[in-house]
């Protein structure tokens, strides 16, 4: 139970930094960014960005390109396979996350990161290292018993959260090697401030 309680504690202080935001805008980035920074299977036209500004990022009822807008908030531009969201840093300036969302299924996430000075201007690519993003294996999901042989401990994908955080899961729809595997453990990565915390918690205990 203390356990349950220090996993409460640590969530409710990532959670505060996590979906505070200033001035700067997910629509501010998408306005900047070039081209090829907003991309899902291919990369925006410079048609369709003009007419998304233009429109004052309404929220589109026919989802038919990429690039529809589901919904527009300050710290998050979500549209059909793009989501984009803005961290706040506490050394000053913003952390862009862009994420392109592939697949039939929406089971490929890839996701690059962007500096953002105090004054709004994007600095520089970030790599997923620089924010403390590290690899997540198969087994970090399982008890002992039922861990991957190493040479089959495949790094999982990453998922963008409507909150900005990342969830961590292995790709398990259609896969034997995972029909007689239970997972125990669920793992994601909440932003600090600084970098991104990894955090895992026993499923049994979010159960309490």
């Amino acid at each position: 139970m203390k356990s349950y309680f220090r996993i409460i504690i640590t969530l409710i202080c990532i959670f505060k930094v996590s979906y505070t935001y200033a001035d700067y805008q997910a629509q501010d980035f998408f306005e900047d960014a070039s081209l090829e920074y907003i991309s899902a299977e291919d990369i925006i036209s410079q048609d369709e960005k003009d007419s998304i500004m233009e429109s004052g990022f309404a929220v589109s009822l026919e989802r038919s390109s990429s690039f529809s807008v589901i919904s527009n908030e300050p710290a998050r531009l979500q549209l059909r396979n793009v989501d984009i969201h803005v961290y706040s840093h506490d050394d000053g300036g913003y952390v862009v996350s862009v994420t392109s969302i592939l697949g039939n299924h929406g089971q490929t996430h890839y996701y690059t990161f962007y500096e953002i000075s105090d004054s709004g201007q994007i600095v520089t690519e970030l790599s997923s290292d620089d924010l403390g993003l590290s690899d997540v294996l198969n087994n970090e999901f399982l008890d002992k018993r039922d861990f991957f042989h190493e040479e089959d401990n495949y790094p999982v994908n990453l998922y963008i959260q409507h909150d900005g955080t990342f969830l961590a899961a292995p790709w398990t729809w259609m896969n034997p090697d995972w029909e007689d595997r239970k997972i125990v453990n669920e793992i994601s990565f909440y932003w600090t401030g600084i970098v991104f915390q990894k955090v895992v918690i026993r499923l049994s205990e979010l159960k309490c």
